[in-house]
């Protein structure tokens, strides 16, 4: 880093810090900026990194696909599948997520074949507004998405019926069990079951019930398995 860079280490509550985390949209600590002369972004890289990847990242950092060089080349109309494919895990890497779902739609509209687990982790990471072409896809192949994407995925479909649900409603207050229940039977296909049986915990939770929630925990995973450590 000393031979490549210039290192500075910014408090982003004190002194300049607040405005230079309003210039470059930062969320997270630590965030990573490697910014060139005239103060663009070139590359970036979020959360705690061991040692030996905090080198990688500086690797692509001076390279030719870091963040700022692949944003160049996509807003001069470079759109190969190869490319959108790279791009995307540029901006995935470093939690673009708005622009990483608008190049994975790019990406995927290319595809004949949505089957592959590539393809299916890309749909659950960024899968549009319920009704759209790749949630739709998705609900039609719920067995395949859940063995894929787990709990990320149910949670994805979860927050997408309900915001969906509050805006065809008007609603001010989450639905109730019943209520949600009746909607899922409509949006949710394949996903129906399993989402009926995971709101009890989702409405425990924002309403900060814990003997709610452990009865919830106890319904659904009576029904739906899981060994994956992160979700339980």
């Amino acid at each position: 880093y000393n031979e490549r860079y210039i290192n500075a280490k910014i408090d982003m509550e004190k002194g300049e810090g607040p405005a230079l985390a309003k210039r470059y949209g930062v969320m997270a600590y630590p965030t990573y900026l490697f910014v060139d002369g005239n103060g663009d972004i070139v590359h970036k890289g979020i959360g705690y990194i061991p040692g030996q990847k905090f080198l990688e990242l500086a690797e692509v950092a001076s390279g030719d696909k870091n963040l700022g060089a692949m944003n160049k080349r996509y807003d001069g109309g470079e759109r190969s599948a190869d490319f959108l494919l790279s791009y995307y895990g540029v901006l995935s890497d470093v939690y673009e997520e708005g622009k990483a779902a608008q190049v994975s739609g790019e990406y995927l509209e290319m595809l004949d074949d949505w089957s592959s687990t590539e393809t299916l982790e890309m749909l659950i990471a960024s899968p549009g507004p319920l009704g759209g072409k790749r949630m739709t896809y998705l609900l039609n192949h719920a067995d395949e998405a859940i063995a894929t994407g787990g709990s990320e995925f149910v949670g994805n479909v979860e927050k997408a019926i309900i915001n969906q649900y509050m805006e065809d409603n008007e609603a001010e207050e989450l639905p109730t069990i019943d209520q949600i229940s009746n909607y899922y039977k409509e949006k949710a296909g394949g996903m129906t079951m399993r989402l009926a049986a995971h709101y009890p915990l989702f409405l425990a939770q924002q309403h900060r019930d814990k003997d709610a929630y452990l009865a919830g925990v106890l319904g659904y995973y009576s029904k739906f398995e899981s060994d994956n450590p992160y979700e339980l």
